[in-house]
C-alpha cells in the first residue's frame, strides 16, 4: 500500500508540474517558486508516509488522505486554469497548497481513526 502512495504522490507532483508551464511564469525563479510552492503538500505527505505511517491503519489513511488532496488539488487548479479562468486565478493558485495543508490537518486524524476503529472491529 506504501508503494501505491508514493505513485499516487509523484504522478500528482509530475501533473502539478505540468499545470506551473501551463503558467507561463515570467523567469526561472518564478518558475522554481510555483513549481516548489505547489510541490509542498505533496512532499509533506511523502514524508508523512515515510515516517508517520507505522502500522497498517496509518499508512491506509495516509494513502487515502493523499489521494483525496491529489485529486482534489488537481481539479481545483484545473477548473482555476481551465475551466473558469479569471484574473484572480493566480490567487487560486496561491492558496491551493494551504487548503490542502488545511486538508491534510482534517482528513488524516479522522481517517486514521476510521481505519483504526475499522481494524478493531
Amino acid at each position: 500500500m506504501r508503494a501505491l502512495g508514493y505513485i499516487l504522490l509523484a504522478v500528482a507532483a509530475s501533473a502539478s508540474l505540468m499545470l506551473v508551464q501551463v503558467l507561463k511564469p515570467t523567469s526561472p525563479g518564478a518558475t522554481a517558486v510555483f513549481s516548489a510552492w505547489l510541490l509542498l503538500p505533496y512532499v509533506v505527505l511523502g514524508l508523512t508516509l515515510k515516517f508517520w505511517a507505522k502500522d497498517p491503519a496509518s499508512t491506509n489513511a495516509t494513502v487515502v488522505v493523499a489521494a483525496i488532496l491529489a485529486v482534489g488539488g488537481f481539479l481545483f487548479l484545473a477548473d482555476i486554469m481551465f475551466l473558469h479562468p479569471d484574473p484572480q486565478g493566480g490567487i487560486g493558485v496561491f492558496f491551493t497548497p494551504i487548503y490542502q495543508g488545511a486538508g491534510m490537518l482534517v482528513l488524516q486524524p479522522t481517517f486514521q481513526w476510521l481505519f483504526r476503529r475499522r481494524k478493531a472491529c
